[in-house]
């Protein structure tokens, strides 16, 4: 069995970006929100990249990476799950979390994205500087722009992993 590395795949290569930018603009005008971003996670770097953002604040708009402590999205990819958090300030779990602060967030939607083997590997989020009950409406946009975002990823994966003869079974890693 072959073990390959995400960055072996070159999923992340900057002319992707653009790409993913698009997705991440269309999620603020649909969804009305100020801050959308799509973001990988690094375990092993303890960081996370954000791909595509709208609506970062300084340092991180230009920086496009923070640390895991700030980071929401670990929840969105460890689980593989949805998750929606309408008021970070009555939430338990989060309410205390550093991302609320550093980024202003009040309320907090995500969706997880797929890579190669259907495995999550990043989150697609969206976030709004004020508390709001995310409607089946938002929960139906955010899902759709994350489901066509796992299609263009794992279309590039299959291509990358083509190119370099890679057929499973592998084991991905971060």
């Amino acid at each position: 069995m072959q073990i390959i590395r995400l960055s072996d795949l070159a999923l992340l290569a900057s002319e992707d970006r653009y790409s993913l930018q698009s997705t991440v603009d269309v999620a603020v005008q649909l969804l009305r929100v100020p801050m959308a971003l799509i973001s990988v996670v690094e375990t092993h770097n303890d960081r996370q990249i954000f791909l595509a953002h709208r609506g970062l604040s300084a340092p991180y708009d230009s920086t496009e990476e923070s640390s895991l402590d700030l980071c929401l999205c670990k929840d969105v990819i460890a689980n593989g799950e949805p998750l929606s958090i309408d008021d970070t300030a009555a939430d338990p779990k989060y309410r205390d979390h550093p991302a609320v602060e550093t980024f202003g967030l009040r309320s907090y939607m995500g969706f997880p994205v797929f890579g190669p083997f259907d495995m999550p590997f990043a989150a697609l989020s969206v976030a709004d500087t004020a508390p709001r009950v995310w409607e089946e409406r938002d929960k139906h946009i955010l899902g759709y722009l994350a489901r066509q975002t796992t299609r263009y990823m794992q279309g590039k994966a299959e291509k990358a992993m083509e190119r370099s003869g890679i057929k499973p079974p592998h084991i991905l890693i971060e």
